[in-house]
């Protein structure tokens, strides 16, 4: 029923929202007292059938999040059929061809000796990793190589929802073959901050894995406190307070009265952050028709609106608690001392996670990424390529491509909050991943090159497994019922939910939780999904808790292995065996751009194509 009504929307959003809960395996039951909603309960299930039952939710969810979308089906459109006498070409040529490929395989299986074998398949696969920034093209096809990325990235039965942070999508092509089909892809993104599964892992989710590191001699305490002290005094160099503060003896030396004063401006400037929000919304309404410059603005300006007034009143109350703390229990004086003390009292146990809380935060947010998307492409999924781009996102190209592509790039967010330039460290210290299902994944799992095995590369190349989320998330949530849940929370509120810069990591999950919560009582139980993905890790640090802790710095990448040397020691492990099983080539030979082209039937009319297409 058309309608905008506070009480139809409600009745839109809750309807769209239970089809989404039964999709993804819900229960759904009407009581006396009103829906019971309640999560599948995947410890109980088979393996494979968690994997098909997320498998299907997701798909149905990424195959809606096309269909709403103009500019992904455009994008799709002009990839498989370029405009005639336009100087595009189809995507369909740098995909490669299983048949012929089987066929360099057979050859290569009838070779006896293996040294010659493996040399015939460093030629057949040789990675280039593509970043796809900006307007630059594919000089086999001229499309963009940004498009061409997205296109695959819509094969992927996770919906494609561009995320509001520093992201870096990568191709990885053959360069062993004329049109350098492409083999994977994958996206650098910053992580996911919340992680309590890896944070546990990585020894800085709380005061206890603190006290664990002391006990083992992993970290003295001398280096503990050290740790803490820098990142306190780091933090206060990057957040503006000269008109917040009466006198600079509320930084160097704060008490309980500055703290409080802070915690109020906090909550002050929130409250003035809604009126500012409710005050965009009507000028918009007002201006729908025209379109409205937004006014560029310094550092400095950014850093005076009340959004950001908010955050630094907010981040100056946690610090200078921590650093009152410290003090008062003469950390600095006697650091063995005082951190027994501190690990026993409350307050003490709080200033040691807030300390810990921006040691994450610093490497969190220029020297650590995530994998939101890592994959092989037919048909060289079949040759467990997944595996290879995984291991290649540790090689010294890449890690030194990040590096160069970063190092003198503006943190928005940061310089925002210090109301100047910030450029902070790039050099990555760990790539992490989560497994797309909550089952351990055939990709990522003992994903391991040993030294020993593979003299060529420079140390183990290690994917450890490390820990799980927590099954918190809206991956189950559709774009549709998103779409209804912002539009009731602005009816309401008279402003918009969003994730702008600034916002924060979670802020799509903290808006889905405002919307959810007009709709009932306890909201966080809807992103409850509990599929509690596993973790994979991988870093080169023999010791990574100093680099975590701040007590050491990457230097350099001279450590890490090349991409060369790289997929050789893959060959030697997977690829060998692989190519000898008649499974994989009878699979081979039916996987070629048709088999990606079919996956977009329900948007795309493929039949005049084929020009270009096996």
């Amino acid at each position: 029923k058309a309608g905008n009504t506070t009480e139809e929307l409600k009745y839109k959003a809750f309807t769209s929202l239970l089809s989404d809960l039964h999709n993804a395996d819900w229960s759904v039951n009407l009581t006396r007292k009103g829906f019971n909603l309640t999560a599948p309960n995947y410890s109980q299930i088979d393996n494979s059938k968690v994997k098909e039952e997320a498998k299907k939710g997701l798909q149905n969810n990424a195959k809606e999040a096309l269909l709403s979308n103009d500019e992904h089906i455009q994008i799709i459109n002009k990839l498989q059929n370029p405009p005639l006498g336009s100087r595009l070409k189809p995507v369909s040529l740098i995909i490669d061809d299983g048949l012929e490929l089987k066929k360099e395989l057979i050859k290569i299986n009838k070779i006896k000796d293996p040294e010659e074998a493996k040399k015939k398949l460093t030629e057949v696969i040789k990675p280039e990793i593509y970043q796809c920034v900006g307007e630059e093209t594919c000089p086999i096809t001229n499309q963009r190589l940004i498009d061409i990325w997205r296109y695959f990235r819509f094969t992927w039965s996770m919906p494609y929802n561009p995320a509001n942070t520093r992201r870096m999508p990568l191709l990885i092509r053959n360069g062993a073959k004329p049109n350098k089909p492409v083999i994977g892809i994958t996206q650098f993104v910053q992580p996911f901050f919340n992680n309590t599964g890896r944070n546990e892992y990585l020894h800085w989710d709380n005061y206890f894995s603190v006290m664990k590191l002391i006990k083992n001699k992993i970290l003295s305490p001398d280096e503990v406190v050290e740790a803490f002290k820098n990142i306190l005094e780091d933090m206060l160099k990057e957040i503006r307070f000269d008109d917040l503060i009466d006198s600079k003896k509320e930084i160097t030396n704060p008490d309980q009265k500055t703290i409080d004063k802070f915690k109020k401006l906090s909550l002050h400037f929130s409250e003035k952050e809604k009126t500012d929000k409710k005050r965009q919304l009507d000028l918009k309404n007002k201006n729908k028709q025209k379109q409205i410059k937004s006014k560029e603005t310094s550092y400095l300006e950014k850093s005076e609106t009340n959004k950001y007034r908010k955050k630094r009143s907010t981040h100056l109350s946690k610090i200078l608690f921590a650093k009152k703390i410290f003090k008062e229990y003469g950390l600095y004086k006697n650091s063995k001392k005082g951190l027994s003390a501190l690990f026993q009292m409350p307050d003490g146990q709080r200033a040691i996670n807030i300390a810990l809380f921006y040691l994450r935060i610093k490497i969190y947010s220029t020297q650590a990424v995530d994998l939101n998307v890592c994959g092989s492409i037919a048909p060289y999924n079949e040759l467990l390529g997944g595996k290879l781009v995984t291991l290649l996102m540790g090689s010294k190209e890449v890690m030194e491509n990040y590096d160069n592509y970063y190092k003198k790039y503006e943190s928005i967010i940061s310089s925002e909050t210090a109301g100047k330039k910030i450029v902070k460290p790039s050099k990555i210290l760990f790539v992490a991943v989560s497994s797309l299902y909550s089952i351990a994944s055939s990709q990522y799992n003992r994903l391991k090159l040993n030294k020993k095995d593979n003299p060529k590369i420079k140390k183990d190349i290690n994917w450890r497994e490390a820990g799980a989320t927590q099954g918190f998330g809206n991956y189950h949530i559709s774009s549709s019922t998103t779409e209804y849940l912002n539009t009731l929370y602005k009816k309401v509120n008279k402003f918009e939910t969003g994730d702008a810069s600034g916002d924060g990591h979670s802020a799509k999950n903290r808006a889905l939780m405002s919307s959810l919560r007009i709709l009932m009582n306890n909201p966080e139980t809807i992103l409850l999904h509990s599929q509690k993905k596993r973790n994979y890790i991988f870093y080169n640090k023999k010791n990574i808790y100093k680099y975590l802790y701040g007590l050491k710095k990457v230097k350099d990448f001279n450590d890490f292995s090349s991409i060369k040397n790289i997929t050789e020691a893959w060959i030697d492990r997977w690829l060998n065996n692989r190519i000898k099983r008649q499974e994989t080539l009878t699979k081979l030979e039916n996987l070629s751009s048709k088999t990606i082209y079919s996956q977009f039937n329900d948007f795309i009319d493929n039949d005049d194509l084929n020009l270009f297409t096996r």
